[in-house]
């Protein structure tokens, strides 16, 4: 798994792993060498981005 700034290894997998629960991602494994993962939003999860952004907008900038 490539390194994100700011969150680790595990924590990042259980987060995916939580929004394709969810419905919002989905996941697609190529298999060969190295095996690749691909994660893309789905309908639903674009149908929330009006919330998302309205959420974003009010959250206090650090």
């Amino acid at each position: 798994m490539k390194y994100v700034a700011g969150i680790s290894p595990k924590v990042l997998s259980g987060e995916l792993r939580h929004l394709e629960m969810n419905g919002l991602i989905e996941r697609t494994v190529y298999t060969g060498r190295p095996v690749v993962v691909e994660y893309s939003i789905t309908k639903y999860g674009r149908s929330l981005d009006r919330l998302i952004n309205a959420f974003v907008s009010i959250t206090p900038q650090s």
